[in-house]
């Protein structure tokens, strides 16, 4: 069964489609669903075979975020509920994105944290802090607090070295390197789709990314055209970038043209 996050953007997608000129498409059947015929595609809506994937822009980045996400969810706001009246600070609580690990205890993690937070931050200076190892918290927390309002308590993970402004003077002008299984990742997803171009159906890759922070349709585009500089992966007659905010808010790209034109 595909997972409900990925339905959820081809449910997205189809609908963004009905909007701009294809009023009435729907999605017909799920073929995946179906476990007696492996390796089948995502979705059939009308005349469109879809293929869904995710790109993560670093390796094993959606495991880091589910570990980090596990062990922060809904912390701000409840320091913020704790805090109701009593916060008189803007504090930015910094982590590296790859200090969330599977075999932590996360609850103990959290716990520390908050106990820092309502205990130790009050009693900082204003300005940057990288307190000395914090009990229960087995890495480096590096703390922002600032009196500009509004009063505020915000989580956030650095990017990885390689994707750092820090880690070549000229980052500006340079983008992430394509992921080593990127092109082989494409072509699988190209490989599921191939079957339903024989059949008179228009064959869509759709792909996803969750990451805001470090990714963007540009990078996007510039890694698919060095990963198929001579043409389309084969099964493939469209290529779609779906940019996911949250559950509700996403962001379509048709690349087919852009990548095209390359050739």
């Amino acid at each position: 069964m595909k997972r409900k996050e990925d339905k959820n953007t081809i449910e997205r997608f189809v609908a963004y489609l009905r909007k701009n000129g294809h009023s009435e498409l729907k999605i017909d059947r799920w073929p995946n669903d179906d476990n007696s015929t492996p390796r089948n595609i995502d979705a059939i809506a009308g005349p469109l075979a879809i293929e869904h994937t995710s790109i993560d822009t670093f390796p094993n980045q959606r495991k880091y975020e589910d570990w980090f996400f596990k062990a922060i969810d809904n912390l701000e706001s409840e320091l913020e509920s704790e805090l109701a009246g009593q916060l008189t600070f803007n504090l930015l609580v910094t982590f590296k994105h790859e200090d969330f690990t599977q075999r932590q205890n996360w609850q103990e993690i959290r716990n520390a944290l908050k106990r820092f937070i309502l205990k130790d931050v009050p009693h900082l200076g204003w300005g940057i802090h990288e307190p000395d190892k914090i009990p229960g918290i087995p890495f480096a927390v590096r703390v922002k607090k600032c009196s500009q309002p509004p009063f505020c308590i915000w989580f956030q993970r650095s990017c990885p070295e390689e994707l750092s402004p820090r880690s070549s003077p000229n980052r500006v002008n340079t983008l992430p390197p394509v992921p080593d299984n990127f092109r082989a990742q494409l072509e699988n997803k190209a490989g599921k789709l191939a079957p339903y171009k024989t059949c008179a159906k228009t064959t869509v890759l759709l792909i996803e990314s969750t990451d805001i922070a470090f990714m963007n349709h540009r990078i996007m585009l510039s890694w698919i055209k060095k990963a198929f500089p001579d043409n389309l992966p084969d099964g493939v007659d469209q290529m779609w970038y779906a940019t996911r905010y949250n559950d509700s808010d996403f962001d379509f790209k048709d690349f087919t043209s852009d990548i095209r034109r390359n050739y």
